[in-house]
């Protein structure tokens, strides 16, 4: 089955938590799993530490690359842009653990003193982890860990789950550089992403132009472009499409709607263009994904 990140208006990730009530995710995958081997640019507030298991992938974080394989990993702060993908066509098996910081400040006094220092310190926007360093090595083996009793049948699964996360944030808070004078204009370009994609997420189904998304964000089409550029590592154009072309795979799920208002729903001008499209980005036809997505619920993949 084709895993997707489902993104809310604003451009943050709805987090789907593995059990009701409980703001914690686990998750192991492998890049295949996503369309082409890739996940669009988003955020969340949830911390993310990611452990890869087998081969290798590409990450960025606010526009920064990150090439991390087998032993590494990495720790994503609270509301920062990220996206990532496989390497070179290859496929990356990893496991990953998002914690709400509510989980991690359960009164006022966890919230002031550890987990806000920690998940609003603009020095540590990610971190890459490797199982050469012994405190880092000990974070890769709770996220494994974490995914682990998810998994399994164990009564007591979240408060084991909980200990692990804490445990996480301790070893970060021990080892965090200290806050530097905020980056003014890193942050502005932030919003301004946030902004942009918020508004490609809102009326990705309508007649946008590249203006218009700059607008969003209070830009130049060439600064728009620079940021899209920087941060998602495609053009606002590339990203819509792309954008457009994910929640057509999910609306392609639904056997009630021809592949002409599929079309429509997501926003190309035609049905021809939108299997144009599919077939550049996806090497597939839309009729051709809707029956092997068929075949794969039937088999329960």
């Amino acid at each position: 089955m084709q895993a997707f990140v489902e993104v809310m208006s604003d451009g943050s990730e709805h987090v789907l938590y593995n059990r009701p009530g409980f703001a914690v995710f686990t998750r192991r995958e492998r890049m295949s799993a996503f369309s082409k081997g890739r996940v669009l640019c988003h955020w969340h507030e949830d911390l993310e530490f990611l452990a890869v298991r087998q081969g290798r992938m590409r990450y960025s974080v606010n526009g920064e690359f990150f090439e991390i394989g087998e032993g590494e990993g990495l720790f994503i702060n609270s509301c920062h842009m990220h996206s990532f993908e496989c390497l070179r066509g290859a496929d990356c098996a990893f496991s990953s653990l998002l914690v709400h910081p509510s989980v991690l400040g359960a009164n006022a006094y966890l919230r002031e003193n550890f987990v806000r220092p920690l998940s609003r310190n603009d020095a540590i926007a990610c971190l890459t982890l490797n199982a050469a360093t012994g405190w880092q090595e000990t974070i890769l083996r709770d996220v494994c860990a974490a995914c682990e009793i998810m998994e399994g049948d164990d009564p007591a699964a979240e408060l084991s789950v909980m200990s692990l996360a804490f445990e996480a944030a301790a070893l970060l808070t021990r080892h965090m550089p200290a806050p530097g004078p905020l980056a003014m204009a890193t942050d502005r370009r932030s919003l301004a992403l946030r902004q942009m994609l918020g508004f490609v997420q809102r009326h990705y189904s309508e007649k946008i132009a590249i203006g218009d998304i700059a607008a969003a964000g209070g830009l130049s089409v060439s600064a728009c472009c620079d940021i899209f550029r920087r941060h998602t590592g495609q053009t606002p154009g590339g990203y819509l499409t792309r954008y457009r072309l994910q929640k057509g795979m999910e609306q392609l799920q639904n056997p009630n709607l021809s592949v002409a208002e599929v079309a429509r729903c997501v926003g190309f001008a035609s049905a021809s263009y939108f299997t144009e499209c599919f077939k550049r980005y996806l090497h597939t036809t839309p009729l051709a994904y809707r029956r092997d997505a068929g075949a794969e619920r039937a088999a329960g993949l």
